[in-house]
């Protein structure tokens, strides 16, 4: 598809630019690391890191009728 094939009210979401607080978790010891770099380990454990954003919650803001819309 073409950006142009979505509908105009939506076309800036398409294509998304960065946002949110993205924060690093471990997933052994819950030990947040900023996603200021790539950390596939955590520097306090050395257990995996799940990339994850703390503002989340900041796209049901949109609401479910915007993003039926998008997908």
């Amino acid at each position: 598809m073409r950006l142009e094939d979505f509908p105009e009210d939506v076309r800036d979401r398409v294509v998304p630019a960065p946002g949110g607080r993205m924060v690093y978790e471990c997933l052994s010891c819950g030990a947040k690391t900023p996603a200021d770099g790539l950390h596939c380990v955590c520097p306090d454990c050395g257990g995996l890191t799940l990339l994850e954003d703390e503002d989340f919650g900041r796209l049901a803001r949109e609401g479910g009728a915007f993003w039926r819309r998008l997908f």
